[in-house]
């Protein structure tokens, strides 16, 4: 056929028909734009510089951490002091235990007021509530809904002082393990304490066993000090968030500490290059909010001034 020769119906639809095929095949939907001349379009060249996500991973590109210099990367056995733990049917996930501040007088002082403050409890139970009861609980996510749990945080009684247990998923296949470690603490406990834990971090981490097929003890009572503090502080102060109580009831205020809508952001990071500089600010975020939990409880049971 001369090249200058219109093709006829019968080859304009075969044509067409292979154009499809070939679109299909490169993932398009073979619908030519408008003004198409016939020629399949050329995806563009993504940048080197740009940042490749897997399917599961949020749709919206993170800003970038900033960092000291190109090239940097300090694992997370240089910035968080903790050991692996080995985990039963599931990988090993990292483990940070010690005492639950470097702030002493802090320490002494919850360590002298939560067994009045349980005891001050106005509950009915036999034997009756103390701190080696509880399990004080916050917990870290890549986001809302059914996000990937990565820290779970508590607060445990040992021998008369406070220690914090961090059970940290370094890789997203570890998130299994951390629930089934926390499964095994939370058996001994009889009260939960936490801080919107009703509507957040029980349902997240339900969802999240449920998906991993483990499965989580009924602690009997939980004691959700949003609630508490809602109808004691509502009045008094122009939020009740934690940051907000933390400041005007603690009489304590946080420097250099890590955004939580940049949370989820930063360990997703650190998954994809196992930087942990931001992982460390999450860790002792999330210390400091388990401190903050044992110190507004303390305070809200012993004291009566708003």
């Amino acid at each position: 056929m001369p090249p200058d020769e219109p093709c006829t119906p019968t080859e304009q639809d075969l044509l067409k028909s292979l154009r499809k095929k070939l679109a299909r095949r490169a993932g398009g939907t073979g619908v030519p734009p408008v003004g198409d001349t016939g020629k399949m379009p050329v995806p563009p060249t993504p940048a080197s510089h740009a940042i490749v996500y897997r399917r599961d991973l949020p749709l919206d590109a993170p800003r970038r951490p900033a960092a000291p210099g190109p090239g940097i990367c300090i694992p997370i056995e240089k910035c968080i002091e903790g050991r692996e733990t080995p985990c039963s049917g599931a990988p090993p996930f990292y483990l940070i235990e010690g005492p639950a501040t470097g702030n002493q007088a802090l320490a002494e002082a919850l360590a002298e007021a939560l067994p009045r403050a349980f005891a001050a409890i106005p509950l009915v139970e036999s034997p009756p509530l103390a701190p080696r009861d509880a399990c004080f609980l916050d917990i870290e996510t890549t986001g809302l809904g059914t996000a990937t749990v990565f820290l779970i945080g508590t607060l445990l009684w040992r021998d008369g002082r406070i220690v914090c247990r961090q059970l940290l998923a370094r890789s997203y296949a570890e998130e299994a393990s951390i629930l089934a470690a926390f499964a095994e603490d939370a058996r001994s406990a009889r009260i939960l304490v936490t801080f919107n834990g009703k509507t957040f971090d029980v349902p997240s981490l339900r969802a999240r066993a449920a998906a991993a097929r483990v499965a989580l003890p009924e602690v009997p009572l939980h004691f959700d000090l949003l609630h508490a503090a809602r109808r004691r502080y509502s009045e008094a102060l122009p939020d009740c968030r934690l940051v907000t109580l933390e400041r005007c009831v603690c009489g304590r205020h946080r420097v250099g500490d890590i955004a939580g809508a940049d949370i989820g952001r930063a360990y997703h990071d650190f998954v994809r290059t196992g930087d942990a500089r931001e992982l460390a600010l999450i860790v002792q975020h999330n210390r400091a909010d388990l401190l903050t939990l044992a110190e507004l409880m303390a305070r809200m049971l012993l004291t009566r001034d708003p």
